[in-house]
């Protein structure tokens, strides 16, 4: 009889460790889901933004003048950002912050260096679907935007 009650007990305290654990087992799987997801976004802004500086490491330079050069790259480079941008899911695009995004040609230290950048709005911009805690805040807390860049010189 005594080993039936002690049988009982621990049933009852394995229910009660479960219970207390479970939602902190879900919160950790939410949140890797969520930064996965957030990771693999920031992934694929840096492979557009590569690929668009790439893009005027393959112009020919013979075909322009020096002066027509730095407005073709520009030209060029900005097109294919956007394209790129343009095959990202919608709610993707939606969240692409147009002041942070572009190609633009500069001069560094004499060297005239193509700069193209993708800024997003991150947080509650609706790219992941956020949980709020009530006064704990949103969870699993999120940055506030993502950028990526790229730079080549020409």
């Amino acid at each position: 009889m005594r080993l039936r009650c002690q049988s009982k007990r621990q049933r009852g305290a394995v229910a009660l460790e479960f219970l207390l654990l479970f939602p902190f087992i879900v919160a950790t799987l939410y949140a890797a889901a969520s930064y996965s997801v957030l990771f693999f976004n920031q992934y694929r802004m840096q492979d557009a933004v590569t690929q668009a500086a790439n893009l005027s490491l393959s112009i020919d330079r013979s075909s322009y003048q020096a002066d027509q050069l730095k407005g073709v790259v520009e030209t060029r480079s900005s097109q294919a950002l956007n394209a790129l941008i343009g095959s990202l899911p919608a709610s993707f695009r939606g969240a692409v912050q147009p002041d942070l995004t572009g190609c633009a040609v500069g001069t560094v230290s004499d060297v005239e260096m193509l700069r193209c950048s993708v800024g997003v709005a991150g947080g509650a911009s609706g790219l992941l679907p956020l949980i709020s805690c009530g006064w704990l805040g949103q969870f699993p807390p999120m940055p506030s935007s993502l950028q990526a860049e790229a730079s080549v010189a020409f």
